[in-house]
């Protein structure tokens, strides 16, 4: 008989083992489960969030570019020996204990990329450097940020919008009169790009300016990457002043290229250019 209890005994801690590590494994399973379904669904949610907000993050720190650039432009007397600092955080955070990737940027200043060219009595061209961003997201849409001759676009696969409008006016009377002012960003020495995900800065400070009127202006020709924005911008100037499409002057589109055509106008075009040249260059490093 006491080798029997003993038996059962034996046979009931057994089976208490086998219970703990069946109870085991069933939680670890029940674990792995839920960080399964965490990792592949609830991750990317969080993902997408975080790149949105920095996204929304370097849209405000471009507009607040823009607008050192313009108390730049507009009180050159007071700002012209001073470099003003503008931060741009180049990529988001990820969500700590699971695999996600941080994503990431990079920020460029470029020298000659936006064109304008003047047909009048006299000819004029200008080259007009820019300040673009372009980030590299993992869950959100990509997008760019670009400071363009004064105006504030951002581009996605979706198309592009303009933030921020260029410095364009027009007065229409006995002849058409229309005045542009474009911001020159140029870098002559220094840093002009920054990848990665941290903060950089960008350094800018009033130049120089030059201003030139040209009459008997027949045609005006802007070679972008954004001819649509530009073109529905200046558009837009022209239609307020009561100037009619296919009347007072004609425009053709292409993927890099508008021209705007007054010819046609039974009136005198003239223009005034506003060239504001600001140095720029990413920091670490001295503006000079």
């Amino acid at each position: 008989m006491m080798k029997n209890k003993t038996r059962y005994k034996d046979f009931s801690r057994n089976d208490d083992a086998v219970v703990g590590i069946v109870v085991a494994i069933l939680l670890v399973g029940l674990l792995v489960t839920v960080f399964s379904i965490v990792q592949t669904v609830q991750v990317p949610q969080w993902m997408e969030e975080i790149e949105s907000d920095h996204m929304d993050t370097v849209a405000s720190q471009f507009v607040e570019l823009k607008h050192t650039i313009d108390i730049q432009l507009y009180a050159p007397s007071y700002y012209n020996n001073i470099p003003v600092t503008t931060p741009i955080t180049l990529g988001s955070g990820n969500v700590p204990y699971f695999l996600s990737q941080k994503s990431s940027g990079n920020i460029q200043i470029k020298n000659d990329t936006f064109q304008i060219e003047i047909d009048g009595d006299t000819d004029k061209s200008y080259s007009i450097g820019t300040i673009e961003y372009t980030s590299s997201n993992s869950y959100f849409t990509d997008q760019k940020y670009i400071y363009e001759a004064g105006a504030m676009i951002l581009s996605q696969s979706q198309g592009s919008l303009l933030v921020s409008k260029p410095f364009i006016s027009a007065i229409n009377n006995q002849s058409i009169n229309i005045s542009l002012t474009v911001v020159n960003i140029q870098n002559n020495v220094g840093k002009t790009s920054a990848h990665g995900s941290s903060t950089c800065s960008i350094l800018t400070n009033y130049s120089s300016a030059q201003n030139q009127t040209i009459t008997n202006m027949t045609k005006l020709t802007i070679t972008t990457n954004y001819p649509n924005i530009w073109k529905e911008s200046i558009n837009t100037t022209l239609s307020s002043k009561g100037l009619i499409e296919g009347t007072d002057y004609s425009l053709s589109l292409s993927t890099e290229e508008i021209i705007f055509d007054f010819s046609s106008s039974s009136k005198k075009v003239n223009i005034q250019i506003d060239e504001i040249k600001i140095n720029a260059q990413i920091s670490p490093g001295w503006i000079r």
